[in-house]
């Protein structure tokens, strides 16, 4: 290996470590929105409690999920960005050091993962992603839709004919948003499940 080989080698592995590093941080951002999550639906349980029974309680259930949206939304992002570094790291970067040390036996920690998720997904099967951390951003606002179906049901048999058009009618939209929402987190969730798959493909 020449002074220029050497040179080049220590650039690719300064990005290397600079990649890694954003990975890392990404992953700490995430944590932080997960916290974040965490302590809004701290402050949303008092005020459910604090509502019941209000007339506009079922309006809180409504638009509540909304926040919880915007935080499943970011942390996905946050996957999309990771598995697009992961991607260059080992289709980009890990190529062009081993045409320089001439050893293929290196940066193997995607390849590793990769085999670990099938190992897991073979032995234990779908049960496993039930304890993942990236399910948690969808639960808030799936109990939140559980809850307004059960009040919307019961205020359709109990109170219909008292209700105004205008409060039904506002009611309707703000129920078809939240499971349009829920469906297109389900929906991106699974998209970035599927995406981690391509960190090893060259697709």
């Amino acid at each position: 290996m020449d002074d220029k080989e050497k040179e080049v080698l220590k650039i690719y592995l300064e990005e290397y470590k600079i990649l890694s590093e954003q990975i890392s941080k990404r992953v700490d951002y995430q944590q932080r929105i997960l916290r974040y999550y965490i302590a809004l639906t701290g402050i949303f349980v008092p005020i459910l409690f604090a509502l019941y029974k209000k007339d506009f309680f079922i309006y809180f259930l409504l638009v509540a999920p909304l926040p919880y949206h915007f935080f499943a939304w970011s942390f996905y992002n946050h996957d999309i960005q990771i598995v697009a570094i992961a991607r260059y790291i080992n289709l980009v970067l890990k190529r062009n050091i081993i045409k320089i040390v001439g050893n293929a036996d290196i940066l193997q920690w995607e390849l590793f993962l990769s085999k670990e998720r099938a190992f897991r997904r073979d032995n234990f099967g779908n049960l496993i992603y039930v304890g993942e951390e990236s399910l948690l951003p969808m639960t808030a606002p799936i109990a939140f839709l559980i809850l307004s179906i059960v009040f919307i049901y019961k205020q359709f048999f109990v109170s219909f004919g008292e209700m105004s058009n205008f409060f039904l009618f506002v009611q309707i939209v703000l129920f078809l948003l939240d499971i349009i929402l829920i469906f297109i987190t389900i929906l991106l969730k699974i998209k970035v499940g599927k995406n981690y798959a391509r960190i090893l493909s060259n697709n």
